[in-house]
């Protein structure tokens, strides 16, 4: 639980969500507009979902072609939540970090056609490293072998490796 609310591990669109219909409060589909994970987000009852137009399911029009950020602030704010698609800042954790400021390089991704190769997101981490920026590398528990690959590639070394030690949650502002 963060800050009043639960981060729900989803295991892509295989597996249903092990939630009893009608105990969600909100169900946010940030997958996309398919019939998989609208779904899933449908077969919860929540009592408010926010989603793009699909099935059921009201919300604005899937728009094909605009920015990722377009796109999800577009989506809230059609659903009445204030965004900024310009806001490009996050807010600093609520916590002290062992490495403050620092460039945070997530190497995982739920499917295998999304997964960037390791010798390239090493490349960026030792450029941004040699920039003067310190790096951590993010991820879940099952990303963590990758991850401290990519960190000994890059020569940030094991320790810049988050991944499998901090939940997505703790990486927001409390």
């Amino acid at each position: 639980m963060v800050g009043g609310y639960e981060l729900l591990p989803t295991r892509g669109l295989d597996e249903p969500l092990s939630l009893r219909p009608g105990t969600v409060d909100v169900a946010v589909n940030l997958h996309g507009r398919g019939p998989e994970s609208q779904g899933r987000i449908e077969a919860l009852r929540a009592n408010r979902t926010i989603s793009h137009r699909s099935g059921q399911a009201s919300g604005p029009p899937w728009l094909e072609g605009i920015h990722e950020r377009e796109r999800w602030t577009r989506l809230i704010r059609w659903h009445g939540i204030d965004a900024d698609s310009q806001d490009l800042f996050l807010a600093p954790p609520g916590f002290p970090t062992h490495l403050p400021g620092a460039t945070v390089v997530h190497v995982g991704a739920a499917y295998g056609s999304r997964l960037w190769p390791s010798e390239r997101f090493a490349a960026v981490a030792a450029e941004l490293q040699r920039t003067g920026h310190g790096i951590v590398f993010s991820g879940g528990t099952a990303e963590r072998h990758r991850a401290l690959g990519v960190a000994l590639q890059s020569g940030t070394g094991e320790g810049s490796v988050l991944a499998g030690r901090q939940s997505l949650g703790s990486l927001r502002r409390s």
